[in-house]
């Protein structure tokens, strides 16, 4: 199984994120201490981690085990406000 490191300080976006990956079938880690994300990473040793451009540089980190997906987080982003929208909507729907 693949591991993912997921750091992402909106608590909200991790979990979703987080959620989704692991129903695909992948073993995730959520980075929810921000001081020494470069550490934390260099620790776990995951196959891929994703993290927001804030929070590079992470010059020390080896480029096969941090990818730059800065896009991929905004398709994520948009596809997770999809889902909560339509959560909000169903939820409002039903208590009319």
């Amino acid at each position: 199984m693949k591991h993912i490191a997921v750091v992402e300080d909106e608590a909200l976006m991790r979990e979703e994120l987080a959620d989704m990956l692991r129903r695909a079938d992948y073993a995730v880690t959520e980075i929810t201490d921000f001081s020494d994300v470069t550490g934390q990473l260099l620790a776990l040793a995951p196959d891929l981690a994703i993290v927001p451009t804030r929070y590079f540089p992470t010059a020390s980190l080896p480029p096969s085990r941090v990818r730059r997906v800065a896009s991929m987080l905004m398709i994520l982003e948009s596809m997770i406000c999809t889902i909560l929208q339509a959560q909000a909507s169903n939820a409002y729907g039903s208590a009319k």
